[in-house]
């Protein structure tokens, strides 16, 4: 069984190897910041910081929980875990979208800052959702006080 492996890595190796000397250096589609690119980026950075606060208010002021299993342990140190947690995240869609760009997967790109997005869309929404909810929840407990 090994050598069966050994030889199918071995011979995807080799075609691996003649196909990227005959394939021709495509030039870029379009600047990497583009006005596309920095509007998706600006974009992303302000739901970025509406989830940042949100996350926080809910954490502080309505002693909500963190859904997101990973960044729970950031965001419960108060502002530094989450603007390291955001950072990373913002970090990471910045350099799938600049990898992608670079290896001309320019469609790619595109749709993976449109993913990120939508990802910090649907945490926005779920934040401001919530949030909206325990205050409704709040002012109607004080109006039977």
């Amino acid at each position: 069984m090994s050598k069966l492996v050994f030889i199918l890595l071995f011979t995807t190796f080799i075609f691996g190897q003649e196909q990227a000397h005959e394939l021709p250096n495509a030039p870029s589609a379009h600047k990497f910041l583009d006005n596309q690119n920095v509007a998706d980026f600006t974009i992303l950075a302000g739901l970025a910081t509406v989830d940042s606060i949100s996350t926080q208010h809910i954490l502080s002021v309505h002693h909500g929980r963190e859904l997101n299993p990973i960044a729970r342990v950031f965001v419960t140190h108060g502002w530094t875990g989450q603007m390291a947690v955001s950072t990373v995240g913002y970090g990471a869609a910045f350099t799938t979208a600049y990898a992608l760009h670079r290896t001309g997967h320019h469609r790619w790109e595109r749709w993976s800052m449109r993913l990120a997005i939508l990802g910090e869309m649907v945490s926005v929404t779920s934040n401001l959702t919530l949030n909206a909810h325990q205050s409704e929840k709040m002012t109607s407990v004080a109006r039977f006080r």
